[in-house]
Formats: C-alpha cells, sequence, structure tokens
C-alpha cells in the first residue's frame, strides 16, 4: 500500500520523527522538490525515510562552514548537490 504526500506531511513526518529540527524550512522544502521530480524523471517512487534522509543529507549555511569541517574542494563536485532557494545554503548527499 502507497500514500502520496504533499509538502506538509513530508514537514509533519520529520516533527513526529523528532527531526524537525534536522533541516531549515527552506532545505527541507527543496528536498521534498528534489525528490519529487526525482520520482517524475525515473518514474520510481521514493519511499519516505525520514531517518534515512537525515543521514543521507546535510545542509551547511554556506560554502565556508562546508569546508571548515575539512571538506577538500574537490570532494563537493563528487556529491549530490541542492542548493537552497534564495539563500547561501545548500545540502550535500552523503
Amino acid at each position: 500500500m502507497k500514500q502520496t504526500i504533499n509538502f506538509q506531511a513530508f514537514a509533519d513526518a520529520f516533527q513526529a520523527h523528532g527531526r524537525g529540527t534536522q533541516f531549515s524550512y527552506g532545505a527541507l522544502k527543496a528536498l521534498f522538490n528534489y525528490y519529487e521530480e526525482l520520482d517524475i524523471e525515473t518514474g520510481h517512487e521514493t519511499v519516505l525515510d525520514v531517518l534515512g534522509l537525515c543521514c543521507e543529507w546535510a545542509e551547511y549555511a554556506n560554502e565556508k562552514d562546508y569546508y571548515d569541517e575539512g571538506f577538500a574542494a574537490n570532494h563537493l563536485g563528487d556529491r549530490d548537490l541542492i542548493i537552497v532557494p534564495n539563500t547561501t545554503a545548500f545540502l550535500i548527499q552523503n
């Protein structure tokens, strides 16, 4: 059995799992849109796994925060990247 969800249900699932502050609102919205578009492009339906997404993605406020954690500049290109609209923040797939 499957259930198609909207953004509000997606955000509520993070709250229900105690992960409501894992991502900013903008990053959570960008993540939802990423998987929604991916489902359309691939024809594969993503199963919502809140804890899996929290382990798979990390949000950074800006590039300096990312590099301050010791990542090399070329390391960024090896991962999926989501830019959070209207901010300097971005998400990187671990």
